[in-house]
Order: C-alpha cells, then structure tokens, then sequence
C-alpha cells in the first residue's frame, strides 16, 4: 500500500508539474528519485 500511495503521489505531482510547465523543476527538486519510482515501482504496481 505504501508503495502503491507513493507512486500515486510522484504521478499527481508530475502531472501537476506538466501541466504548470515545470518538468525540469520537478527534476531539480528531486533528481532521479522520480525516474527510478517510474522506471521500478510502476510496472510492479501494474502488474500487481
């Protein structure tokens, strides 16, 4: 569930960011974090 609720997170703040325009924001804010959450826990969670 924690796994679940944190990826729902980094997806609602990435696409609050797109839609502010401020993608590379959101990379300096958190560097990698983001892409390793994406590129990992995404698919385990779809896959679940």
């Amino acid at each position: 569930m924690k796994l679940r609720d944190v990826v729902l997170r980094d997806m609602k703040m990435r696409d609050v960011m797109l839609r502010a325009g401020h993608e590379t924001t959101l990379h300096h804010v958190t560097p990698h974090h983001v892409t390793v959450h994406h590129v990992t826990q995404y698919p385990v969670t779809r896959h679940q």
